[in-house]
């Protein structure tokens, strides 16, 4: 190959300009869409990180909290038969993991059907407790009931309890049952999320 007045010659023979024109392009054109495509998956890779290293941040935040109000709830329910509750409500629990995964999941979990059907089960039951726990502190601060005692007893409650007291078993006995649900599927998560954080 070597140039002359009038063109490029290979082999002896003449090659077009406009071809080594035409060429120069498409090979500019192909290493700029690698680069593209190689620059968007960096990108993305990075954010697929940043969202499954805040999913792990509030899967166990949500965890301590969870164990906390359960542990709060089970030694209530111990206190009520003596007519007694917690003074402090209990903590609710953070929500903003799902915004980020249901509007652009990441691909490590869109590949793991069961961690994605936990991270479902987790975002069904954690506004359910949640608004299981605000009902109950409603309850607990404003119910008419809150001045009176009940003049007939029955079951574990005896005559005299105050009439709260049954309500607020009931409350704490369902939030019970849900917080141990979702610690289950928060702790079920928990090897998954870092499965995928070492894995890009």
């Amino acid at each position: 190959m070597c140039a002359s007045g009038g063109g490029v010659t290979l082999n002896g023979a003449m090659i077009d300009p406009a071809i080594l024109s035409s060429g120069s392009v498409l090979v500019g054109f192909a290493l700029a869409t690698g680069r593209d495509l190689y620059a968007g998956r960096l990108r993305r890779l990075g954010r697929d990180r940043s969202v499954l290293t805040a999913i792990h941040e509030e899967i166990t935040a949500n965890l301590d909290i969870a164990t906390n109000n359960l542990a709060l709830v089970r030694h209530e329910r111990t206190l009520l038969p003596q007519g007694q509750g917690l003074v402090n409500p209990l903590d609710p629990l953070g929500m903003d993991f799902w915004d980020l995964v249901k509007l652009d999941p990441p691909r490590a979990l869109l590949v793991d059907t069961a961690a994605l059907a936990n991270v479902r089960r987790v975002a069904r039951l954690t506004p359910q407790v949640n608004e299981m726990m605000r009902t109950r502190e409603a309850f607990r601060t404003s119910s008419p009931l809150l001045g009176m005692t009940m003049t007939a007893g029955g079951g574990k409650w005896p005559a005299g309890t105050g009439s709260w007291v049954p309500v607020v078993d009931e409350y704490d006995s369902l939030i019970e049952n849900w917080l141990t649900q979702l610690i289950g599927a928060l702790q079920s998560l928990q090897p998954a999320v870092r499965v995928w954080k070492s894995h890009p």
